[in-house]
């Protein structure tokens, strides 16, 4: 197979998308650079498990019943609270807490998955659970690869990119000289004379081959 960078631009332009992925792949096998792995497409969503109870929490305590919770904190909030804090083991200070303490307990509610719910779901958790797994190792391996890559597919498309962007320049300096020569009269040394010197700023050495194309003798001098 022909490498890349031995093609010349008509054979680069000729290249599909496809055919330049082969390429790639040609030049990651001269190189020892691993092949790229199918993709492992999107992560396997989490389960969605909607909580089916409903507790109280108070403090650092849990209830079933709101009632329960209640109770619990009409004693803590009827009750002169002592928070304990200390700089050693024999040395602790007390501070009274108050209504609008930090830590003072409210009655909270919270939505949780029961026992029964989550034994009863079990094993579809456990399938998602592997499936992420999974899909972590093959990301990473896939990760691997395409950064082991990168600098060959960079230097790949680079290639065809300055072929794309010269027939494209080649392209739009034929249409000018089109314009040009039809307000020559014809005469094609003078449209190529409009033409350079309307691009006398660029490095014309990029259209050399084309400009004996269009103007076949035409002498030109290079920009310093």
């Amino acid at each position: 197979m022909k490498r890349i960078y031995d093609m010349d631009e008509s054979e680069v332009l000729a290249l599909t998308d496809e055919m330049i992925n082969r390429l790639i792949d040609y030049e990651c096998a001269n190189e020892g650079v691993p092949l790229l792995p199918p993709h492992p497409g999107a992560k396997p969503k989490a389960i969605d498990i909607k909580p089916d109870t409903t507790i109280y929490k108070v403090g650092e305590w849990n209830f079933i019943n709101v009632e329960d919770a209640n109770r619990v904190f009409e004693v803590l909030a009827t009750s002169t609270l002592c928070d304990v804090d200390g700089y050693s083991k024999d040395a602790r200070i007390g501070s009274i807490i108050t209504t609008n303490h930090y830590s003072y307990p409210q009655v909270k509610t919270i939505k949780v998955m029961s026992s029964s719910l989550y034994i009863k779901e079990q094993s579809q958790i456990a399938t998602v659970a592997v499936a992420e797994e999974e899909w972590g190792k093959a990301n990473k391996i896939y990760n691997q690869a395409y950064a082991a890559r990168e600098g060959i597919v960079g230097n790949a498309w680079e290639v065809v990119r300055m072929a794309r962007e010269h027939e494209a320049a080649c392209n739009k300096f034929r249409a000018d000289f089109a314009r040009y020569l039809e307000l020559a009269d014809g005469d094609r040394v003078i449209a190529m004379n409009f033409l350079t010197k309307a691009n006398e700023m660029w490095d014309l050495t990029f259209f050399s081959d084309l400009i004996q194309e269009l103007c076949p003798g035409y002498a030109w001098t290079k920009r310093v």
